[in-house]
């Protein structure tokens, strides 16, 4: 059974594995997340080698139906940061 890990346990994990101060660890990996968003929604390609990218991801407007009426429904162009993962070693 898989376990959903948070970002708090990532930083407590990374500060117990380092020797580093909880705080201190947690605010460096806000950090990285944060840079991660920003680079990717400025339109830049953030690739971490053996990890994956992050990049950001438009979808454009469309026309859907509402699901209770069948009406159709103007739905606006979205963006989204997207992460692809890299392909495992063989």
């Amino acid at each position: 059974m898989s376990k959903t890990v948070s970002k708090s346990d990532l930083a407590r994990a990374v500060a117990e594995e380092m020797g580093w101060n909880i705080t201190v660890t947690t605010r460096a990996v806000d950090a990285l997340f944060a840079r991660i968003k920003a680079e990717a929604e400025a339109g830049n390609s953030v690739n971490i080698a053996g990890f994956g990218r992050f990049r950001e991801k438009v979808r454009a407007a469309r026309t859907a139906r509402n699901p209770q009426t069948g009406a159709p429904v103007e739905v606006a162009e979205s963006r989204a940061v997207s992460f692809k993962p890299a392909k495992p070693k063989s």
